[in-house]
């Protein structure tokens, strides 16, 4: 189901829309026949050994060159 929302949608048909969509059954396509993925794993900070605006402008020259 579809639905649609615009700058005429009261608060209360939004909150209505919201409340069919939990109550609908959708099978998770993404995840058929799949193990769920571990997204913390992605989750940190990345640490460079040069300062990264250095490494923005030496790459982005890299087509001057």
């Amino acid at each position: 189901m579809r639905y649609v929302l615009t700058k005429e949608t009261t608060v209360e048909q939004f909150n209505a829309m919201l409340e069919q969509l939990s109550k609908e059954e959708r099978p998770n396509i993404l995840l058929e026949g799949r193990k769920p993925v571990d997204w913390s794993q992605f989750c940190g900070k990345v640490t460079f050994e040069e300062d990264g605006m250095e490494y923005q402008n030496r790459m982005r020259d890299e087509w001057d060159r």
